[in-house]
Parts: C-alpha cells; sequence; structure tokens
C-alpha cells in the first residue's frame, strides 16, 4: 500500500524520521491529543473561520464525493477555494486559500492561529506550494494570516483587524527546492519495516513536543542529566554514555546549581543554605498575603476591551497570614458570566490591605494578571500597582537552589516542589491539577455551551485546584520557618 504524505506528517518529517515513522505506519502508538491540545486546535478553527469572512467570494470543496474531482472542478471555475484538496507525487495538500489572480496564476493563503510568521510555516506552506505547482497551478504568491495581538474588541469581532496578512512568498522561494528531496527520503524512510532507531537530542521538543517522548526516553534512569538545571550539555552527556547526574565526571563543568542538584542526589537528601531562607523569611511583611491567579488566554478575545491571547483573570485564592506562625483566613473569587467581570474581581481582591507582602509563587505571572485588571477596570489601575510594588516570588528560594531536594527532578514548579516540603494533598488525583486544564475547562463550560450540571462540577473543581496553589504556599513557608 502506498502511503500519502499530508502537511502534518511532512513536518512530523522534518522534526524526526522515528516519529514520521510512527504517524504514518502506526498512528495508534502514538497517544491521544490532551485536552490542552485539543483546545488549540479549536482555537485554530475559530480563527480558520473568521478568516474566511475576509473572502466572501470563497466556496468550500464539498465533502461529499471526491474531493480532488470537486477541487478540480473549482479550480477551472477560476473560483476563491477553502481547503482545495490536490495529490500529486504520493503527497496531498489542502490550502487554506487558494485565491486566482488574473487569467492565470493563483495566491497560496495559510491561516495559522499564532500571532506571528514561524519557521515551521514556512515548511508547511513550501510543501503545500509543492503539490500545488505538481498539478500544474501557477502560484503567484504566498501568504500567511496571523492573528494581530494589537487588537482590542469593541463589541462584536472585527475579522478585519482581528487578523493580519503577511507575504511570505520570497522565504517560500528560498524553502521551495528542498521539498522533493525531502519528500523522497521520507517515502524512504516509510518502506522500512521497523522505525528508525533516532538517538534523543534538541528536536524532541522543537518546534514541537514530540508525542513519542514517554517511548523513546524510557530507557533514562531516575534523576538522570536531562534534569540538569538549564543545561545545553545533556544530550553531549548521554552521548558519552553518562546517563545518571550522579556519574557525572568530576572534570566536568558544572554550574553552581548544577553541583547542589548533583550533591543532593549522591546524599539522597534535600540541599538547605538555611541564611539564604532565613534572609527570605525576614524580608516578608506581615500580614502576608498568598495570592494566586487562573486565567484564560484565547485566541479569539472573548471579553469586550480584551486582545487576543491576553491573560484575562477570572479567578484567585487568597491567603492571608497574619502573623510569623499566626493564623490564617482564606479567601476566594470565581467569576460568572461573559461581561467583563474585572471589576467584581478587583471588589473581591480588595481583603488585601495597605501594608503586608503579596507573594505569589512566580511573581512574573502574577504581576501580567494584575496589569491585565488595571486595562479592564481603569478606576482601580492604581491600586493594583500598588499591589505589583509590593509582591514577593515565594518560588526564589527554589530558584535560586537555596533549597533543592532531589525528588524535584530539575524543576522548581510548585507541584514539585510542594510534595518535598508538605504531607498534604498533591495535585495527582485533582479532576483539575494543573492551570492549562483550569483554563480550558472554565471557558468550556463558560464562553461556550453545556449543561448547568457540568459548569457547577468544574466550578467545583476549579476552586478545589486554586485553594491548594495558596494553601502551598502557607505550607511552604511553614517548612521554612522549621528549619
Amino acid at each position: 500500500m502506498v502511503s500519502t504524505i499530508s502537511k502534518t506528517k511532512y513536518k512530523n518529517g522534518l522534526q524526526c524520521h522515528r516519529l514520521f515513522w510512527f504517524s504514518v505506519n502506526q498512528p495508534e502508538a502514538l497517544p491521544p491529543f490532551d485536552e490542552a491540545a485539543q483546545f488549540r486546535f479549536d482555537q485554530g478553527h475559530e480563527v480558520g473561520n473568521f478568516a474566511k469572512m475576509r473572502f466572501p467570494e470563497g466556496i468550500e470543496v464539498p465533502h461529499d464525493g471526491d474531493m480532488v474531482k470537486n477541487t478540480r472542478e473549482l479550480i477551472d471555475q477560476r473560483k476563491t477555494i477553502f481547503e482545495a484538496s490536490l495529490s500529486y507525487n504520493k503527497t496531498f495538500a489542502k490550502p487554506d486559500v487558494l485565491k486566482p489572480v488574473g487569467k492565470e496564476e493563483w495566491d497560496l493563503i495559510e491561516v495559522k492561529s499564532s500571532t506571528k510568521v514561524k519557521d515551521e510555516h514556512i515548511d508547511d506552506i513550501a510543501f503545500q506550494r509543492y503539490v500545488l505547482e505538481g498539478n500544474g497551478l501557477r502560484i503567484r504568491k504566498c501568504e500567511e494570516i496571523v492573528v494581530n495581538n494589537e487588537y482590542v474588541r469593541n463589541g462584536e469581532i472585527d475579522p478585519a483587524k482581528l487578523l493580519k496578512q503577511e507575504d511570505v512568498t520570497e522565504r517560500i522561494s528560498q524553502q521551495l527546492p528542498l521539498v522533493e528531496s525531502n519528500v523522497k527520503e521520507m517515502h524512504r524512510i516509510l518502506s522500512l519495516e521497523k522505525p528508525p532507531e533516532i538517538s534523543i537530542g534538541s528536536r524532541c521538543s522543537d518546534p514541537q513536543s514530540c508525542p513519542l517522548e514517554e517511548k523513546c526516553w524510557a530507557f533514562l534512569p531516575e534523576h538522570n542529566v536531562t534534569e540538569l538545571y538549564s543545561s545545553r550539555q545533556k544530550f553531549e552527556l548521554i552521548g558519552k554514555g553518562i546517563l545518571r547526574i550522579a556519574d557525572v565526571p568530576v572534570d566536568f563543568k558544572l554550574s553552581d546549581k548544577q553541583r547542589i542538584q548533583k550533591e543532593a542526589i549522591t546524599k539522597g537528601e534535600p540541599i538547605i543554605n538555611k541564611k539564604q531562607i532565613k534572609d527570605f523569611l525576614n524580608g516578608l511583611e506581615y500580614p502576608v498575603y498568598c495570592l494566586d491567579f487562573e486565567t484564560i488566554n484565547a485566541a479569539i478575545p472573548p471579553l469586550s476591551g480584551t486582545r487576543p491571547y491576553q491573560k484575562i483573570p477570572f479567578q484567585f485564592s487568597l491567603h492571608v497570614i497574619k502573623k510569623p506562625r499566626g493564623e490564617v483566613e482564606f479567601h476566594e473569587f470565581l467569576a460568572d458570566g461573559r461581561e467583563n467581570f474585572a471589576p467584581d474581581l478587583v471588589k473581591a481582591l480588595k481583603i488585601i490591605g495597605p501594608k503586608g507582602t503579596v507573594l505569589a509563587y512566580n511573581m512574573t505571572f502574577e504581576k501580567q494578571v494584575l496589569q491585565v485588571l488595571g486595562s479592564l477596570s481603569p478606576k482601580d489601575a492604581g491600586w493594583l500597582q500598588g499591589i505589583v510594588d509590593r509582591m514577593e516570588d515565594l518560588m526564589a528560594p527554589f530558584s535560586n537552589f537555596s533549597y533543592y531536594h532531589p525528588d524535584q527532578h530539575g524543576s522548581c514548579s510548585l507541584k514539585f516542589v510542594l510534595p518535598c516540603l508538605s504531607n498534604s494533598k498533591g495535585y495527582e488525583d485533582m479532576e483539575i491539577g494543573e492551570g492549562g486544564t483550569a483554563s480550558v475547562r472554565y471557558f468550556k463550560t463558560h464562553f461556550k455551551e453545556c449543561s448547568k450540571e457540568e459548569k457547577e462540577k468544574v466550578r467545583k473543581d476549579l476552586l478545589e485546584y486554586c485553594k491548594l496553589d495558596t494553601e502551598g504556599m502557607v505550607e511552604i513557608l511553614r517548612a521554612f520557618e522549621e528549619m
């Protein structure tokens, strides 16, 4: 059976021939898309629908019957075509928009939900042009439609302002000569009885995270060199047969933080710089407000006054510690509805008093959110900036390696840090256990149609998840105090 290479499979082949072989010959071996990935696809479809509004004369290729034949008929009629379907040399492409120009030429237009043209998009469009020209079409120009992240929604979405169109013809022309040889090599790969053995490397996450990582990285032991903090040397070490951090030679150059990692793993216990932790605690002013936001950041701005991919907060959790080792108060907010809920959120947030440290975990994120709140509730912008000015970052002692536990596995994430310092409930068994899932489920149940029961369940899960983040911050402070 002759396998046909689509543009998605072609991009897989450019990233990794092993991934390519599995995606065509054994697609069932690849894990299903998770919620976050499916949400990105859904966002892409929405962007594509708005892009079609820029071409009111466009015609969708009928899906019933032979789509290639249906496409040919529309080409002969010189129509603007959405998702034209064409095959050539055992390849297949469906360009988003194919627009006739003059009597004989065509413009190839690809739509992406990103905010800029990326290198992998150029490979994608070059492949499509190869298929189109193989069918005898004369391509005048190649363009890409992307999302304009400076667009601010005011009422209904304006497709003309939401999207922007960029000419990429020159970049496509430079890449086009490589396509045929790439296709030839990929067909050779497909003919192999077994997937090619390829060493792991930077390609595993560039330009996309590879779904085969669990399969290809399974040979690595616990506390392996890929967990070295901010390391460009990990694949060099693997190439030399050094897999464990504990086995890294003494004369191999490691950073100060990497040496702390190795020491912790060798000793089998956390490395703690008590002076630095004490200095951090002494820098806090009570009451301490442990704050965490959850946000949505959709390609199509869901509220008036917002931009594409803007981090719009819909929820916060706040634990207030009145004094060291003192009692703790808990406050929370979860927005409902599809109107601008920023003023209500800010009103609830004003439990934060005029004095005291506002503590976040990775405060860069929380600062961005507070600034977005200021733009959505301008009368509160000054007060919100005051909150920003007195924020401290609870992640600092971990990113500075004042504390490092072997079970962090090179990560400073709260989800890795908290179990090392607390015996409280973790994230593993929660219905919502990370921010990406929280964002997707809130968006799907509050901005799309769903049952009342589903919405209420998601709201319960969201409150439980967000509360654990700030509860965990309190527990980390308690553990630091005990040290």
